[in-house]
């Protein structure tokens, strides 16, 4: 095997720490409401302009939902080239907002920018993350690394927390769907993948904690897909193995790549 693709939230990182994601979410929408630019509210009565930045509020935790009714079903149909797998990032939805509520631009990204680092915040590397990763790295000289992740957060917001986190340094790319566009199990963000690692399908193990995402995409591009189980799970998910955490991998991939 020539390049393992890891999954970020849920599988190197626990994405909102302690927290639920309705609590973060809620949470940096608000924060977002009160430091939303003043041009914004200028001319408005008191009342008028608690009422928007209410709304205001209100929309960003709206749209950090919206489409998971259609992703739904096109995961059952595995319809999974299907548009619902559009991205749509955090710099969009929260310019779009802007946009219905105030009739006005944002002249700069800062307002996003927070908002998406309120969302990334609390991301809390696993116990054995760092050391797994360093072992593939020492074991299988040559390997290329990656992430492989759904998010609306903005690339470098994600890549900042990484640096923080003592996990970038292992990583020889990071291919985020708020940069390719498309979201997993979408063909072309794997695509994008593969050309940033520079290998074929079958010279991959991806390692993630999403049926559909993580193994069944994965698996119809012709990589090898390992679950990694941290949460009960009666269902099948078909993977070409289970972990219950990453310290397997390396083994895992050494398995592979004899034709095991």
């Amino acid at each position: 095997m020539k390049a393992v693709f890891f999954d970020l939230g849920g599988t190197l990182w626990a994405p909102f720490g302690d927290h639920t994601k309705e609590e973060v979410v809620e949470s940096a929408a608000r924060r977002a409401a009160e430091r939303l630019p003043g041009y914004l509210l200028a001319g408005l009565s008191p009342d008028e302009a608690t009422r928007l930045r209410r709304e205001f509020e209100l929309s960003l935790m709206s749209a950090m939902s919206d489409g998971q009714s259609d992703r739904s079903e096109a995961l059952k149909r595995e319809d999974f080239a299907h548009a619902s797998f559009a991205e749509i990032t955090v710099d969009r939805l929260v310019g779009d907002i802007v946009r219905r509520l105030f009739g006005k631009e944002l002249t700069d990204q800062s307002t996003a920018a927070q908002f998406g680092r309120d969302l990334t915040r609390y991301s809390t590397p696993y116990s054995e993350s760092e050391r797994v990763l360093a072992r593939l790295k020492a074991a299988f000289p040559g390997i290329r690394i990656g992430v492989v992740s759904n998010t609306a957060i903005q690339p470098h917001i994600i890549d900042e927390f990484l640096v923080e986190c003592r996990l970038q340094q292992y990583l020889d790319f990071r291919v985020y769907s708020s940069a390719v566009g498309w979201r997993k199990p979408h063909p072309a963000i794997y695509e994008a993948a593969l050309k940033e690692a520079g290998v074929l399908p079958h010279e991959v193990v991806f390692v993630g904690d999403s049926v559909f995402e993580d193994v069944r995409g994965p698996q119809l591009m012709g990589m090898k897909a390992v679950f990694c189980k941290r949460r009960p799970l009666d269902e099948d998910t078909g993977a070409d193995a289970v972990v219950e955490d990453l310290v397997p991998i390396p083994e895992l991939v050494k398995r592979f790549a004899a034709g095991k």
